[in-house]
């Protein structure tokens, strides 16, 4: 999926790379594998929130309508959460999210995250740190977009792109291979 087998700078940030060994083993058993084709939803706005999802592979888009017409608020992938949210207080999706390429991911429900969270304070501090964390992508400021043209938005995309995916190339350019269209970081 990524050039040459290196590894995205942004996993080095990501929640399962903020948890110890053990921690990381027992969350991955307290959900469930599943997987969703490029294209498919794998949450919609407004839904209540059940479960949170830990992303293995692939690349997903959220964006705020259903079919994904909206475009872009932010691109997650490997070692990502989603939903997290829901440990602390019960919510409804603030956000859809689709499937930009074959995903694999552990569903857990909500009950199950905060047994964990309860079992494994330390993971709990981890998620806290990542919530609070300025570029978590629905907490993006609304004025980003109210305030910006086209080009600003595309810009900021772009930056996030290559922060989160982009891999160095053989003659020192950063390449970033994401499957999103030129039309997706216009909305």
């Amino acid at each position: 999926m990524y050039a040459g087998g290196d590894v995205p700078r942004h996993l080095t940030h990501s929640f399962l790379d903020l948890l110890a060994d053990d921690d990381r083993c027992s969350l991955m058993q307290a959900g469930q594998t599943r997987r969703w084709k490029r294209g498919e939803v794998l949450v919609r706005a407004g839904d209540p929130v059940d479960s949170a999802i830990v992303i293995l592979s692939g690349l997903v888009n959220i964006h705020k309508n259903a079919d994904a017409t909206e475009g872009v608020l932010a691109l997650c992938g490997p070692s990502d959460i989603l939903g997290e949210i829901s440990a602390v207080r019960d919510a409804s999706r603030s956000a859809s999210v689709t499937a930009l390429e074959p995903v694999e991911g552990v569903i857990i429900s909500v009950p199950a995250l905060r047994h964990f969270l309860a079992d494994h304070p330390r993971s709990a501090f981890a998620l806290l740190d990542l919530a609070r964390a300025p570029s978590r992508h629905v907490r993006r400021p609304a004025h980003e977009f109210a305030s910006s043209g086209s080009l600003g938005r595309v810009n900021s995309r772009l930056v996030e792109l290559a922060e989160r995916s982009g891999v160095a190339g053989s003659s020192g350019q950063l390449v970033v291979a994401v499957p999103i269209t030129q039309e997706e970081l216009h909305a």
